[in-house]
């Protein structure tokens, strides 16, 4: 244990002298500014490092044109809905947009010395705050551990994009209809002469019509008659 604390207080001073010889660089007019700035870069890496958390992110509305076009595939791709159950709202948080990133040392040093309010803090700067301009996407975040895990929120309706394929509806929709808890079917819609977007029920008719046959055209047609010279 001896040598393990001289062996981190060696490292430790390695550290700090080679943020102080970075700041000495001339091309930074501020010797101060910049050993802050190197030291504060090094303090973030080390959090980081120390997180063990997950991030699942979701949107309050399925009707945003500029989600469907970043997030939804330009269109053709589908919005998943979840109801959030009792005994997992405290693991969702609503994100804050704009302000300050800004955490104190003193902060830190309460986190790392076992406060769960200071870990809350810092969980508020680091996870949950976005720049003012993402704020169209009124996200939410459900915090937990990171990896694949069962989820505590539970699966409610199905959305799919305006071009999004027949075919890619009608498979999903088989997919989930055998689930003991029934799952809703969307489909979105463009609102005429405006840049609107609406949420439409899909009814029983996507069934009626699939799976096809790819010949159904050919039936379409009587068969041409014989000709004679």
């Amino acid at each position: 244990m001896e040598h393990i604390a001289r062996y981190s207080q060696k490292q430790a001073h390695e550290v700090i002298a080679e943020f102080s010889y970075q700041a000495s660089n001339p091309e930074y007019p501020d010797e101060q500014e910049a050993l802050c700035n190197y030291l504060a870069g090094g303090i973030e890496t080390e959090l980081l490092r120390q997180y063990d958390k997950g991030v699942f992110s979701l949107a309050e509305r399925e009707d945003c044109p500029v989600m469907w076009s970043h997030y939804g595939g330009q269109h053709y791709g589908i919005c998943i809905g979840y109801s959030v159950p009792e005994d997992a709202i405290n693991d969702v948080h609503e994100v804050r947009y704009g302000g300050s990133r800004l955490v104190k040392a003193s902060t830190i040093e309460a986190m790392l010395d076992g406060s769960a309010s200071a870990r809350n803090d810092v969980d508020r700067a680091v996870l949950l705050r976005k720049a003012a301009r993402w704020s169209y996407e009124r996200e939410w975040r459900l915090i937990g551990k990171r990896g694949l895990g069962s989820s505590p929120l539970e699966l409610k309706e199905v959305i799919f994009g305006v071009r999004c394929d027949d075919s890619i509806k009608f498979s999903v929709a088989t997919a989930l209809e055998r689930r003991s808890k029934t799952v809703k079917m969307y489909e979105i819609q463009e609102v005429r002469d405006s840049f609107e977007l609406k949420k439409r029920r899909l009814d029983d008719q996507l069934f009626f019509e699939f799976p096809r046959r790819s010949r159904d055209w050919i039936d379409d047609f009587d068969p041409l008659p014989k000709l004679t010279c």
